[in-house]
């Protein structure tokens, strides 16, 4: 009996010093949590290696932007004596260092589409814009899982991004810095370089906007013949042509051309859609720009500044919109009838809002 209850304490010790798996799980766990913590730490003291070109010195984070700007100092004849990649556009004589870059601005001047959307079947030049096309056919809870993944998170709202360059873009709107630079010739600043290039195109002649038409860095409106700076607002004038609404709210079930007029109009259905107070008097608006130009028009008198008068009249408005508006509904007498009860409206947006208080029950 000795022996076996000496054998049975022995025993009893071995279980008692064994850990449980769940035990062993939780200790694995907190290991990994110390050694990823042990390397954030070491990261944040590590100095990060600066790349600096040959010529001019300009610094980089990585070799390999290091070495392709180095590139560009290169003469022609020293070009062609290197084994990399190096190709001029056959349109615009644009040079190019990376294959897939050259591919895809040649087939923009060209207007091939070779990638297709399986969903939709809509056509574009590259696969990027392909892939973040892909995003607009996911649900509201498929594009949070997504943005979840995203590695960049914005320090001021919940919005992730999926590289550091589309952050940097963002956080301009926080910030309200304008780093893209001056326009030379009304010295307004912008947020963007893209910002600025698209704004400067305004200033051109009509002589200059079709020559950059013929050489393939503007597009022309099949149907009007009117000239536009880049595809994007290209293809979002077409919309006024085809009168195709492929967007609608899904709370009141209204159409319309744009998703960018949809995020808009979205704001009617919030508890505050006009969150733009003006300071100067007790007017509020549902866009900022509109604040904007009210304070401009209203309250700076900029009217004779901006000069839009009416060629029938010659009276004056701070914006062309505004001057079209009085064109039709004074001289041209132009207006629109209710459907249903006869009455006569100046523009389409008092119908709308007529048909919404006074018919909503009718369809």
């Amino acid at each position: 009996m000795d022996d076996t209850s000496e054998q049975t304490d022995r025993m009893t010790v071995k279980i008692n010093h064994m850990e449980s798996p769940s035990a062993n799980r939780r200790s694995s766990k907190a290991k990994k949590v110390v050694r990823k913590e042990r390397r954030r730490r070491r990261r944040r003291h590590v100095v990060k290696k600066i790349f600096p070109c040959k010529i001019c010195l300009c610094p980089f984070t990585n070799g390999t932007s290091a070495r392709f700007h180095a590139r560009t100092h290169l003469n022609p004849h020293e070009l062609e004596q290197s084994s990399l990649f190096h190709e001029k556009c056959p349109h615009c004589q644009k040079p190019f260092l990376r294959r897939h870059h050259f591919t895809n601005h040649v087939n923009a001047h060209e207007g091939r589409k070779n990638h297709d959307c399986p969903t939709c079947k809509k056509k574009f030049t590259t696969k990027q814009q392909l892939t973040a096309h892909a995003f607009v056919h996911l649900s509201r809870e498929e594009r949070a899982e997504v943005r979840q993944g995203w590695r960049h998170g914005c320090y001021f709202c919940s919005k992730r991004f999926r590289i550091s360059a589309h952050l940097r873009r963002h956080l301009v709107r926080h910030t309200k810095e304008k780093v893209g630079g001056k326009c030379p010739t009304c010295q307004k600043t912008f947020a963007s370089k893209y910002s600025l290039t698209r704004h400067r195109f305004a200033h051109l002649s009509e002589d200059e906007k079709v020559a950059l038409v013929k050489q393939g860095t503007s597009r022309e409106c099949l149907f009007c013949q009117k000239i536009f700076a880049n595809n994007d607002t290209y293809h979002a004038h077409l919309a006024s042509h085809t009168k195709e609404k492929p967007f609608r709210c899904d709370q009141c079930g209204k159409q319309f051309g744009l998703n960018c007029s949809l995020s808009r109009h979205k704001l009617i259905h919030t508890s505050n859609p006009k969150r733009f107070n003006c300071d100067e008097c007790d007017q509020a608006f549902g866009q900022k720009y509109h604040l904007t130009s009210h304070k401009k028009t209203v309250h700076r008198k900029r009217k004779d500044i901006a000069r839009v008068p009416c060629p029938e009249c010659g009276k004056k408005f701070g914006r062309k919109s505004h001057m079209v508006t009085h064109l039709r509904s004074v001289h041209a007498k132009i207006r629109h009838p209710c459907p249903h009860c006869g009455q006569t409206f100046t523009n389409k947006s008092n119908l709308g809002r007529h048909l919404r208080k006074v018919h909503q029950n009718l369809s």
